[in-house]
């Protein structure tokens, strides 16, 4: 079962599933709300922080807290599935 495609999301006014967030799926998921989901990626804390507000991030930090969330949660969002992902190219 994908997660991403379940029919409890909200809908949208144009009667499609709307996409969440990284915020909502923070919110989703209690049990990675702690330390393992900020440590996991292997990236700078604060930058994983950034994923999950919206901010603008690299590719490569999206990709390694997509997949540290994935792995914590037995999800498998892609990131597609996700709305307001904000990508910066590497600098």
């Amino acid at each position: 079962m994908n997660p991403a495609k379940d029919t409890d999301q909200q809908t949208g006014q144009d009667g499609r599933d709307a996409k969440p967030t990284m915020q909502d799926l923070w919110l989703r998921h209690p049990e990675i709300q702690n330390a393992a989901m900020i440590e996991a990626p292997g990236i700078p804390y604060l930058r994983v922080v950034y994923v999950f507000c919206g901010y603008k991030v690299t590719q490569q930090e999206f990709d390694a807290v997509l997949s540290a969330f994935n792995r914590l949660t037995g999800c498998h969002y892609m990131q597609d599935d996700i709305a307001g992902v904000l990508i910066t190219p590497d600098a």
